[in-house]
C-alpha cells in the first residue's frame, strides 16, 4: 500500500460524511427529526475527520469563511424550495424552507463572495 493511500481514503470518507449535514437540514425541515439528528451526527463526524487529518484546518480564518458561504449557498437554494412547496399546497414545509433561505440570504449578505467582478458603464479617468 503506498503512503498516501490511507490519507486519501480517510479524506474520501470524511467529505462523504460531511455530506450529511445537508441531509440533516433537508430532513429537519421536512419535520424527520430522527432522520435528521442522525444525518447530523455522521456529518459533524465528516468534519472531524477532515479537521483531524489536516484537510480543513478550522483554525484557518479562510477556511471558515469558505464553510460559512457554503452553507450561506445551500441555505440560500431553499427559496426555490418554498416556491416549489408553495405550489403543492404545503404551506408548513414552505414556512420552513423561507425561514432557511432567509438565513442563507443573510449570510451570503454579511459575507460576500467575488465571483465575478462589477464594472460599471463608464470609463474613469
Amino acid at each position: 500500500m503506498k503512503k498516501g493511500t490511507l490519507k486519501g481514503w480517510i479524506n474520501s470518507v470524511g467529505d462523504v460524511f460531511a455530506t450529511f449535514l445537508i441531509t440533516a437540514l433537508i430532513s429537519a425541515v421536512l419535520g424527520n427529526w430522527p432522520i435528521a439528528a442522525g444525518s447530523l451526527v455522521v456529518g459533524i463526524l465528516g468534519i472531524t475527520i477532515l479537521h483531524s487529518t489536516g484537510k480543513m484546518p478550522l483554525q484557518n480564518p479562510v477556511v471558515r469563511k469558505n464553510m460559512l458561504v457554503a452553507t450561506g449557498a445551500i441555505c440560500f437554494l431553499f427559496l426555490p424550495a418554498a416556491f416549489i412547496a408553495a405550489l403543492l399546497w404545503h404551506w408548513i414545509i414552505a414556512a420552513k424552507c423561507i425561514a432557511v433561505g432567509a438565513v442563507g440570504l443573510g449570510i451570503l449578505y454579511t459575507h460576500p463572495i467575488k465571483i465575478l467582478p462589477v464594472k460599471s458603464g463608464h470609463k474613469q479617468a
